[in-house]
């Protein structure tokens, strides 16, 4: 086996003196494969739209490492590009392999929090929640050996204001309130 210089060796890990259990772990950890995706000399990305269906289904997903975007949908910040944390739009990360995608929304007092604009760094990216997350539930619908990890989290659109309003006419409640609301968003849950 081969280290990097950054790494430590198994003689400065003492591997040895951990319980058998502990031993076994880390060299179930070191001896992973890594997945294998299915490339062309034509396309350096085909397989990644659908890397998922070469995963056995019994695989934890606490084995995985899934890939993901922050700011998922801040490629259409084009009047404040310093803010843009992705280039390419939901539907093109997919096909580009991400399977985590962070979506920030701010209340904004609003009672369907889906009708609101994601936010990336303050800014609005111009694209609802609700079109957000139907982006993705469509690309789950067409790809059914696929899953998608959403994080829909506060961000407040006003700097000035850090009190994200919590307690029952807060963003939890807003989202709840959102998602329990929303029959479509659900077939996308599970």
């Amino acid at each position: 086996m081969q280290f990097n210089e950054y790494q430590s060796s198994l003689e400065e890990l003492n591997i040895e003196s951990y319980p058998q259990e502990v031993q076994e772990q880390f060299f179930d950890f070191i001896n992973n494969v890594p997945l294998q995706l299915n490339k062309t000399a034509n396309d350096n990305l085909s397989g990644l739209s659908k890397w998922m269906s070469q995963i056995k289904d019994d695989t934890p997903i606490g084995m995985l490492s899934i890939p993901g975007a922050g700011g998922a949908t801040s490629s259409t910040l084009t009047s404040s590009p310093s803010s843009m944390q992705q280039t390419l739009n939901i539907s093109a990360l997919w096909d580009s392999g991400i399977r985590c995608f962070e979506l920030m929304v701010d209340r904004n007092g609003s009672s369907d929090m889906g009708g609101n604009n994601v936010l990336c760094n303050g800014y609005s990216t111009g694209v609802t929640l609700n079109t957000a997350v139907t982006a993705i539930g469509n690309k789950l619908k067409a790809n059914p050996t696929e899953f998608a990890v959403v994080i829909v989290g506060y961000q407040d659109a006003n700097y000035n204001d850090y009190s994200r309003n919590a307690g029952p006419s807060g963003w939890h409640n807003g989202f709840n309130t959102w998602f329990s609301n929303n029959t479509e968003m659900k077939t996308y849950a599970t």
